[in-house]
């Protein structure tokens, strides 16, 4: 395992720790003002990382991931506002119409994972099957995100 493999592994599970005792926490700050906190938290440490480290590849899906994550607020206000079929409970937090302002930062988390996943064990020399390791870790978190959000309370399909 590379150096910065191991950082950025190391990067997650300190995140996913921090954050579910975040949220299992009985904290008098609402959840919505939690998720936005760790989700500024997630996209400030990860371009640290990659800057710290040097590393370019990092960077370079990072400053790709921040304006997809905010442009993937148009579809989720679609499916909220238009069509209804995705709800996001008004979890104390500020909102653009129907949606939760973290929302605009949380698709790096999962984008990132899908892309360096592919990107590592795909193979650089072989494009086609990195975006298939991409694509097949990318429907993983979608369907754990779909299954497990509406416990949380971020969102639930309707």
């Amino acid at each position: 395992m590379r150096p910065l493999d191991r950082d950025l592994l190391l990067l997650h599970v300190a995140f996913a720790a921090i954050a579910t005792a975040t949220l299992a926490a009985p904290l008098p700050v609402p959840t919505g003002w939690r998720v936005l906190g760790l989700v500024l938290l997630y996209d400030v440490a990860v371009p640290a990382l990659a800057w710290t480290r040097g590393d370019d590849r990092l960077r370079s899906m990072i400053l790709f991931l921040w304006p997809l994550s905010v442009f993937m607020l148009l579809p989720d206000w679609f499916l909220s506002s238009n069509v209804g079929s995705l709800v996001f409970p008004d979890d104390g937090a500020p909102r653009l119409d129907t949606i939760p302002v973290a929302m605009g930062g949380m698709w790096t988390i999962p984008l990132l994972a899908a892309l360096w996943t592919g990107w590592r064990l795909g193979g650089e020399d072989y494009p086609g099957r990195s975006t298939l390791v991409a694509g097949r870790v990318g429907l993983g978190i979608f369907l754990g995100s779909e299954i497990f959000a509406p416990f949380v309370g971020l969102w639930e399909p309707k």
